[in-house]
């Protein structure tokens, strides 16, 4: 395994409403990064983030996740965090350790105001809450 600098490290939570493509985008970035050989998707069952029994049947995540991603000699530990009200527990113990926080919205089913004051919380701690994009693609 490749030792990284601690510059180098970038832990980042995904947060958003329930469906917004988070956990998705976890899997797109690791196939890109060519972690995997294979791009998990949610309602198939085959998401390399939601393996428990309960999250393959609801087609959701239940439980905050790390999935690192290695992309130009750095590492980013993605912290995939439930959308669900129910299990905001998870969402905080995620944004407590996270460096940033990446909101995904979604144009069809717009913004939800709970992601982004989690996301004014963090920066009221002195850490980056919102990022407008991530290129995982080559060459960017």
């Amino acid at each position: 395994m490749k030792v990284y600098r601690a510059e180098q490290i970038r832990n980042v939570a995904l947060i958003s409403h329930v469906g917004a493509g988070k956990t998705s985008l976890v899997d797109a970035a690791l196939y890109d990064s060519g972690a995997v050989t294979r791009q998990g998707k949610v309602d198939d069952g085959t998401s390399i983030s939601d393996y428990d029994p309960d999250e393959l049947k609801r087609h959701m995540s239940l439980n905050v996740k790390v999935l690192p991603v290695e992309w130009k000699d750095h590492k980013i530990n993605f912290i995939d965090t439930p959308g669900y009200a129910d299990f905001v527990g998870e969402v905080k113990a995620g944004l407590r350790v996270a460096d940033a926080a990446l909101v995904v919205v979604t144009a069809e089913k717009g913004v939800d105001t709970a992601p982004y004051r989690r996301a004014i919380s963090l920066q009221r701690r002195g850490r980056p809450g919102i990022s407008k994009s991530l290129h995982l693609r080559g060459g960017q």
